[in-house]
């Protein structure tokens, strides 16, 4: 099944028998209003915030 970590990989994309049965969650854009920075962590956040644990574990 095609993942994140996948999107480089061309031959991965597409769909598959695996995906008649996914369900996805996501959460209302009311909601992630309401978070940190107005959106979801991400892996940017590393950087974004470097060494600063506190300023990290706190968004």
């Amino acid at each position: 099944m095609p993942g994140r970590l996948d999107k480089a990989l061309k031959w991965r994309n597409g769909a598959t028998p695996f995906l008649d049965t996914t369900l996805v969650l996501a959460p209302a854009p009311a909601c992630v209003a309401t978070l940190p920075n107005r959106k979801l962590p991400d892996r940017a956040d590393f950087t974004r915030y470097g060494n600063d644990l506190a300023a990290r574990v706190k968004a």
